[in-house]
C-alpha cells in the first residue's frame, strides 16, 4: 500500500471511528445480543479461558461453541487498559466497526483503483444502515463479521487473479480469522467458489484455459478450515451442516415468525428496501432518489466497464449476492449495503480510469466530493441519534434477580429478555435469543410454545406443572410478566395457543395513550383517542370510570382496574350506578357496557377483551398476581413483575 494511500485511508478510519464514539455512555452497552457477547467476554477476564458448557442459556444449558476471537481482543484491550470492562466493550465496538474501512478500500480498489477503494471505505464506513449495527456500544459480532466478509472476498479475489503460494496464504490466514469470529463463516467460503466458478467458466468459453490451481486452491483451503477449525474447537463441519439446514429450511426455528426484521420483503417494499440496501443513506425526498439513481448507476457500471475477467466475475457474484442477500429481510441489508456500496465505489473508480479528459475528470471529482460530504454528514447526523442507555426499571429487576434470589434459580418469561438474565442477573432461562434447536434438551421450537402456554393458561396449577419440567436441580423458579409483553402478545397467543391474530379474528390488548387532559366541574377527566372519531374518556373519581365517546354516544365500559398506593384494586361497573354521577357532567350512558375490562397505567391505559380476562398474563401482570395461589409477587415496578413460583405438591 502507497503512503499517500495509507494516509487517506487513515484519515476515513479515524473519522469513522470517532463517529462510532459519539453514541458511547460509560458504562453501558445496548441490551439484549451485546449483553450475550459481554457474558463470554467478562468470563474470559475473570477466568483466563471460555466455558465448555454453558448452563445459563437454555438450562441444563447447552455446549459453548461461540467463536473466541471477540473475548480475546476485547479482554486484551480490558488487561491493557483496565477501568469498566463495560466501557472497555463499548470503545471495542467502536474500533471494530471503524475497521471495516480497511477490507471496504482494500476490496473497491481490488476491482477498481485507489478512487475506487477511497469511496467505497468512506461509503461503507458511514452507511447509517451499516452504522446502526456497528456503533460504539453495540458491542456484537456484526462488526468484525461485516470485516472478514469484505477480507475473505478480497482475498478470495487476490487469489483467483495471482495464483500462488502467497495468495493463498493470505487467503487461509483471512479465513481462518474469520472462522474464529463467527459460526457461519463459511458463507464467503461458498462466495468465494462461485466467483472462482464463473471465471473459470468465462475463461474456458473465451480463451479455452482451465487453470487448475484455482480448484485446487479452495479444495486446499477446505482441508486448513476442517482441520485448523478441528484442533481449535469450533467445529467447522458442525457449522457447515449447521448452515445449510439454515439456508434451506429457515423457517425451522418457529420464533423466527415473529422476528420482523427477519421476515422476507414483499414486492411492493423495493423503494424502501433498495434505500436500505444501498446504506440507508436519507437526505430528504427528491435528494435521496436522486442519490439512490446514482448509486444504481455506479453499481451497474462497476459490471458493464470492467478490464478483466476476474473483476468482472467478482462484481457480478458481489452483484447477486446483495440482491439475494436483501430479499432475506432487512436485518441482513447491513451486509448487502456493503456489498452494494463497495461496487458503487468500483463504478466510480472505473470512471475515474475510463475518462482522460481533464474536464471530464473534474466533473467525476466533483461527484465523489459530493459523495464523501453527503455521507460524512449523513454518519454524522446518524451516529449523534444512537443512544447507549438503561432501563432504571428494568436494571432494578436484574439487580433483584442477581441479589435476592438463589445463585443457581430458573427464570421463565418470553424469550426476548433471556439475555438480560444470563449475562446481568446470572441466573438460568428456559430460553433466550441464542436460539436452541435439536442439540438442546427440549429445543427452542418445545421451550417457545410452553412459554407461550403458560402466559395464556386460565389454570394456574397447569401453568405451574408445565414451568416445573424445567427446573431441573434449580432451588427455584422465579417468573418475569412485563409491559412489553402487551404489543407483543400477538406471539405469545400464537405459540401458546395457534391462533394467529395476523390471519384470524384473535382477541389481543389494545394499548392507548393518554392525548390531553382537563376538567369537568372539579373532577379531572383524562383523554385517551381511538382514531379520529372514538376516544375513552376517564373520569378520575374515587373509583374511576373509563367510557367510550363515539360520535357522541357514551357507553361505559364493564370493569376498571387500578392501582391506589401498592394495591391494585377491580371494580364491575354498571351504566345505571354510573349514570347518577355522570349525568352531572352532561354524559348520559347508552343503557350497554363493553366488554372490556381497563387498565390504567401511567401515561396509558389498555383495554382488556373479555376472552382475555382471566388467562395468566392479565392476572400477573395488570392484577399483579391477585388471587393467584402458585405465583406469588416478589418484585413489582411499572414495566416488570416477578413473581416467585411455588411448584410443592407438583409431579410432572
Amino acid at each position: 500500500m502507497k503512503k499517500s494511500e495509507l494516509i487517506v485511508l487513515g484519515v476515513i478510519f479515524l473519522l469513522v471511528f470517532y463517529m462510532r464514539t459519539l453514541p458511547i455512555t460509560p458504562g453501558k452497552i445496548l441490551p439484549f445480543d451485546p449483553v450475550f457477547q459481554y457474558r463470554f467476554t467478562k468470563y474470559f477476564v475473570q477466568w483466563g479461558f471460555l466455558p465448555e458448557w454453558d448452563e445459563l442459556t437454555y438450562y441444563v444449558g447447552r455446549e459453548n461453541i461461540n467463536p473466541p476471537l471477540m473475548y480475546y481482543l476485547t479482554g486484551l484491550f480490558y488487561f491493557i487498559f483496565g477501568g469498566s470492562l463495560f466501557t472497555v466493550a463499548a470503545y471495542a465496538s467502536a474500533l471494530y466497526g471503524a475497521l471495516i474501512v480497511i477490507p471496504a478500500f482494500l476490496l473497491g480498489r481490488e476491482l477498481s483503483n485507489r478512487y475506487g477503494g477511497y469511496v467505497s471505505a468512506v461509503l461503507v464506513g458511514t452507511a447509517p444502515q451499516i452504522l446502526s449495527r456497528t456503533f460504539g456500544g453495540s458491542y456484537d459480532t456484526d462488526q468484525l463479521v461485516l470485516f472478514f466478509i469484505l477480507l475473505t472476498i478480497y482475498l478470495s479475489v487476490v487469489f483467483i487473479r495471482k495464483r500462488n503460494v502467497e495468495s493463498f496464504s493470505l487467503m487461509a490466514a483471512g479465513f481462518i480469522g474469520f472462522m474464529f469470529t463467527w459460526l457461519m463463516f463459511w458463507y464467503t467460503y461458498f462466495a468465494g467458489v462461485m466467483i472462482a466458478g464463473l471465471y473459470m467458466i468465462v475463461t474456458y468459453i473465451r480463451e479455452r484455459k482451465f487453470d487448475l490451481r484455482i480448484p485446487a486452491g479452495f479444495a486446499a483451503l477446505f482441508f486448513v478450515l476442517i482441520t485448523v477449525g478441528s484442533i481449535g474447537g469450533v467445529k467447522p463441519i458442525y457449522t457447515l451442516s449447521g448452515l445449510l439446514g439454515f439456508a434451506t429450511n429457515p423457517g425451522q426455528w418457529i420464533v423466527t415468525k415473529s422476528i420482523a426484521e427477519l421476515q422476507p420483503l414483499s414486492s411492493g417494499a423495493w423503494l424502501p428496501a433498495m434505500m436500505a440496501a444501498t446504506g440507508n443513506f436519507n437526505i430528504g425526498g427528491t435528494e435521496t432518489l436522486f442519490l439512490l439513481f446514482g448509486f444504481l448507476i455506479l453499481i451497474s457500471l462497476s459490471v458493464l466497464i470492467q478490464k478483466n475477467h476476474v473483476n468482472r466475475t467478482a462484481c457480478i457474484i458481489i452483484l447477486a449476492l446483495a440482491a439475494l442477500i436483501t430479499t432475506k429481510g432487512i436485518r441482513f441489508t447491513e451486509f448487502s449495503s456493503a456489498f452494494f456500496l463497495i461496487l458503487a465505489g468500483t463504478g466510480f473508480g472505473m470512471l475515474m480510469e475510463r475518462f482522460k479528459d481533464v474536464h471530464a475528470k473534474k466533473v467525476i471529482v466533483g461527484f465523489g466530493a459530493f459523495l464523501a460530504f453527503v455521507a460524512l454528514s449523513t454518519g454524522f447526523v446518524a451516529a449523534q441519534n444512537y443512544k447507549v442507555s438503561s432501563d432504571p426499571d428494568w436494571d432494578a429487576a436484574w439487580e433483584f434477580l442477581k441479589n435476592r434470589t438463589p445463585e443457581l434459580s430458573l427464570v421463565g418469561t418470553w424469550w426476548d429478555p433471556g439475555h438480560m438474565i444470563t449475562g446481568l442477573a446470572e441466573r438460568r432461562v428456559i430460553a433466550d435469543g441464542a436460539h436452541c434447536g435439536d442439540e438442546c434438551y427440549y429445543g427452542i421450537n418445545t421451550r417457545i410454545v410452553d412459554l407461550g402456554r403458560v402466559f395464556m393458561a386460565r389454570n394456574e396449577t397447569e401453568a405451574v406443572k408445565i414451568l416445573r419440567k424445567y427446573k431441573g436441580t434449580s432451588p427455584e423458579i422465579y417468573w418475569i410478566a412485563s409491559d412489553d409483553l402487551i404489543d407483543k402478545f400477538q406471539w405469545l397467543q400464537y405459540y401458546g395457543t395457534g391462533c394467529n391474530a395476523l390471519k384470524e379474528n384473535c382477541p389481543l390488548y389494545y394499548r392507548i395513550f393518554l392525548s390531553d387532559y382537563g376538567t369537568v366541574g372539579s373532577v379531572p377527566v383524562y383523554i385517551y383517542p381511538i382514531g379520529t372519531e372514538q376516544r375513552v374518556l376517564l373520569f378520575d373519581l374515587s373509583i374511576p370510570v373509563p367510557v367510550l365517546e363515539d360520535r357522541g354516544n357514551y357507553i361505559i365500559f364493564s370493569e376498571v382496574i387500578f392501582k391506589f398506593g401498592n394495591t391494585t384494586y377491580t371494580q364491575r361497573l354498571e351504566p345505571e350506578g354510573a349514570n347518577q354521577t355522570l349525568s352531572t357532567f352532561g354524559v348520559n350512558l347508552v343503557n350497554q357496557t363493553l366488554p372490556y375490562s381497563v387498565w390504567i397505567g401511567k401515561g396509558f391505559i389498555v383495554l382488556i377483551p373479555q376472552e382475555l380476562r382471566d388467562i395468566m398474563f392479565t392476572k400477573q401482570f395488570f392484577l399483579e398476581g391477585k388471587d393467584l395461589k402458585r405465583f406469588k409477587l416478589v418484585f413489582s415496578n411499572d414495566k416488570v413483575k416477578i413473581f416467585k413460583v411455588d411448584d410443592s405438591g407438583l409431579f410432572e
